[in-house]
């Protein structure tokens, strides 16, 4: 799986080179996402796979550091659909 812990600590070493305070960093990203029915596995894409295996991803984004994350459906089979896509944010939602 992709690891952004590195990246989002880059980031922040360039902020704090800079006289910035990492801390108030808003480190934002955008993932593709693609819910399947099965688990796929600890070396699948990361944010595909079953919803709790995205919402490991999600959670793991976030002790990385990331404080936004857009997901982007885009890449869901047949092409994207607005009620389909709500209901996975929905499912996805902080507190679900």
């Amino acid at each position: 799986m992709a690891d952004v812990a590195p990246l989002v600590r880059e980031v922040k070493d360039a902020a704090a080179a800079r006289g910035k305070d990492p801390a108030t960093l808003h480190i934002v990203c955008r993932g593709t996402y693609r819910v399947h029915d099965t688990p796929q596995g600890k070396d699948r894409r990361p944010l595909w796979g079953t919803l709790d295996e995205i919402r490991e991803d999600i959670e793991r984004y976030r002790e990385a550091g990331l404080t936004e994350l857009f997901l982007e459906g885009n890449f869901t089979p047949g092409g994207p659909s607005l009620e389909p896509a709500l209901e996975v944010m929905t499912r996805l939602a902080p507190g679900r």
